[in-house]
């Protein structure tokens, strides 16, 4: 009722314009978060994610700067297609302990963790998907994967 006082607007029209219509233009965006997360996942529970931790860990003991390197390049590959606080947890607790053994400071290896997260997240389907429903006019390609692609490596 506030909404139809305050916008001057039919109460009808708030309940279908305001309240349902955009309820209903959500659903394909919630299937994205759910085969996201999904995603993320099937990339722990098959082992994926901890082979690619592992042979990672390998390469650390050699070449500490590159291994540390290749865990951030990893981490955004997961994280360009999975999505959701449950793949967050799942990957960082298999690689920020690769970073912290093979002697990459607390105080960098969280916060390189964290960027390469988010890094991906420019060019993340799942979160474009969400926020389209603010841009309907903006696609995933051309021009908007040009920026997102440069917008990841600048993060990186």
């Amino acid at each position: 009722i506030l909404w139809s006082v305050i916008g001057l607007i039919p109460f009808n029209q708030v309940i279908q314009n305001v309240i349902a219509k955009p309820a209903l233009n959500y659903g394909p965006t919630i299937i994205y978060i759910v085969f996201g997360s999904w995603f993320g996942r099937v990339l722990v529970d098959s082992g994926i994610a901890g082979s690619i931790s592992a042979q990672t860990q390998k390469v650390g003991r050699k070449a500490p700067v590159l291994a540390a390197i290749l865990v951030v390049l990893v981490t955004a590959l997961i994280f360009s297609s999975a999505y959701g606080v449950g793949s967050v947890i799942a990957i960082g607790v298999i690689l920020i302990p690769i970073l912290l053994s093979i002697g990459v400071p607390k105080k960098v290896a969280i916060p390189a963790f964290t960027m390469a997260i988010g890094a991906p997240m420019y060019i993340n389907v799942v979160l474009f998907n969400q926020i389209k429903a603010f841009f309907p006019s903006v696609n995933f390609s051309g021009k908007y994967l040009v920026f997102g692609l440069v917008a990841m490596s600048v993060q990186l």
